[in-house]
């Protein structure tokens, strides 16, 4: 089982300090939920966990029991989902799938077509992603992050574009498929985004 451990973790952009000396310990099943308002940092927290940003000060470390994980091999370990992450918008859903899936293996019993189905895509599964709404786009990005084999899920304010089945859609995964993985959640504190999440970091503080 792999854990994180950050270590007087800081970022700051030019003078300002959106975070700092920041020391956690994320252990395999945990499930966290960073708080905080508009511009305290907790985004950029979470890109800082995943290796996309570099922290100005400290070091973030994935380990086994046995062994630290280098940098390089982080994407492995790790599945992320974000309103602003890009998808392949000229591919189609199912060609998207062929695509991820040779990158990145999928829970054991789940294949393509039931990931296509279980994110309500099976009518659209040939359509351009490009074509697709917002909350499409969402809950494609939500079913991939959740469906892989990754031990670790990050998802930043997931309900982002989500309606009311959207949010049913959301639990449905989590309550299906979450219960041994390890999760952060970046949140406004929204109940429905962290009700099952047994931590709390708030960044305003």
């Amino acid at each position: 089982m792999t854990g994180i451990e950050l270590v007087n973790v800081g970022k700051r952009f030019g003078g300002h300090w959106l975070f700092r000396d920041i020391n956690l310990q994320i252990n395999a099943g945990d499930k966290i939920a960073l708080l905080g308002n508009n511009g305290s940092g907790k985004s950029t927290l979470l890109q800082v966990i995943s290796g996309f940003i570099r922290p100005a000060t400290g070091s973030v470390i994935y380990k086994t029991e046995t062994a630290v994980i280098t940098q390089e091999d982080w994407y492995q370990y790790f599945s992320f989902a974000a309103p602003y992450m890009e998808l392949i918008e000229e591919l189609t859903v199912s060609e998207f799938m062929d695509f991820y899936i040779k990158h990145q293996g999928l829970l054991h019993g789940i294949s393509k077509d039931e990931l296509i189905k279980l994110s309500f895509l099976s009518e659209s599964k040939d359509k351009a992603i490009r074509s697709f709404s917002s909350g499409m786009k969402q809950r494609l990005k939500l079913a991939l992050a959740l469906l892989s084999s990754t031990e670790i899920v990050l998802l930043d304010e997931p309900l982002t574009n989500l309606d009311e089945n959207g949010v049913l859609f959301y639990k449905k995964l989590i309550g299906e498929f979450a219960a041994q993985k390890t999760i952060l959640v970046c949140s406004n504190n929204i109940a429905d985004e962290i009700y099952f999440c047994n931590k709390q970091i708030k960044l305003d503080h």
